[in-house]
């Protein structure tokens, strides 16, 4: 489990995780009260009731600027 206070920062970590482990949707987001976004797998039992965001399918629409700063981070 990862927190993070920036949502994509959190959504393109769960998307690495999925296409590292080649499983679909085996990882997700999910957004807290406190407005953080925690990555883990979607099968977590301490998360089988929290709402899910919906996850792009892979990274294919994103541009070089956004892929640079994903690997600086």
């Amino acid at each position: 489990m990862d927190k993070f206070n920036d949502k994509q920062k959190a959504i393109d970590l769960a998307l690495w995780r999925n296409y590292n482990h080649r499983y679909d949707d085996n990882y997700g987001v999910v957004e807290t009260s406190k407005g953080e976004y925690i990555v883990c797998q979607t099968d977590d039992a301490k998360y089988a009731n929290a709402t899910f965001l919906v996850l792009p399918k892979d990274h294919s629409k994103m541009d070089y600027e956004h892929i640079q700063n994903i690997r600086t981070d």
